[in-house]
């Protein structure tokens, strides 16, 4: 604030009009606590901070013939504002949250170099009656806008959950393939280790050197077994055909050959 700036009270009215300001003069504001119309017009005023969306006891605001050329986002905060004078800035645009703003009822953007979507809306402003359907097409106008933006917001989100359901989704199979890899390795190595004992217990018991069956599935069949000799029976064999040898011996010795049967016959 300048030193040239004066202000006037006024009721629940603070006039800062005509002070030379380039910038809101919130500290001094802020020592009026029930003041609920703020005039700011005729200025040098090219910004607004953050700060100011906390003033949300306002209900008339005059900021008109300055040098704006943006609005905080945080403007919206002003929830009680009621009539709002923006006329004669450098304004292109409004803050989406002016949605907020469902007690405005009057609302002044001529001479401003509104874009082309938003000077439709707002009409020429050129005396009350068009500062009010200003106030209430505006309004409407940024909570289409709002809706369009959260409707957009809901989209990528639900397209950001389902990423994040398929990531989980493909991070559950790979650690039940996972689990699953382990489970074969591990019964894997648990008979390896079946076989490798049975193995050596076999090695290890003479009786398993014992031939206790046959060798082949037919061999087990009824009248396919094979023919066997008993011991003695072999022996018995083999004693006859000692004796037969050697009778045969003794009568070849004695002189009694085969041509001896053949001339006995004759």
């Amino acid at each position: 604030m300048t030193q040239n700036a004066k202000v006037i009270l006024q009721g629940n009215k603070i006039d800062f009009s005509l002070s030379d300001l380039t910038t809101v003069p919130i500290k001094s504001i802020l020592n009026f606590p029930r003041y609920i119309s703020l005039d700011l017009s005729c200025n040098k005023i090219s910004h607004i901070g953050t700060d100011f969306c906390s003033l949300v006891h306002i209900v008339d605001l005059d900021i008109s013939r300055n040098l704006l050329s943006e609005l905080p986002e945080a403007f919206g905060n002003l929830i009680r504002l009621q009539h709002l004078d923006l006329s004669d800035n450098h304004l292109t645009n409004l803050p989406t949250s002016f949605y907020r703003l469902s007690n405005l009822k009057y609302l002044d953007l001529k001479g401003n170099p509104l874009n082309d979507k938003l000077r439709p809306v707002a009409g020429f402003c050129l005396d009350e009656s068009e500062c009010k359907s200003c106030a209430k097409k505006v309004v409407a106008h940024y909570k289409n806008i709002q809706a369009t933006i959260d409707k957009q917001k809901q989209k990528e989100e639900q397209i950001r959950q389902d990423a994040l359901r398929k990531m989980e989704e493909k991070e559950r199979k790979e650690q039940e393939a996972m689990r699953m890899n382990k489970k074969l390795e591990k019964d894997k190595r648990r008979l390896e280790i079946e076989q490798k004992r049975l193995q050596e217990h076999w090695n290890q018991d003479p009786s398993h050197n014992r031939i206790t069956e046959y060798t082949n599935d037919k061999d087990k069949l009824p009248g396919n077994k094979p023919f066997k000799f008993s011991p003695r029976t072999l022996v018995l064999i083999l004693f006859a055909l000692a004796f037969i040898c050697a009778m045969f011996y003794f009568l070849w010795v004695v002189g009694v050959g085969p041509s001896a049967f053949m001339t006995s016959d004759l």
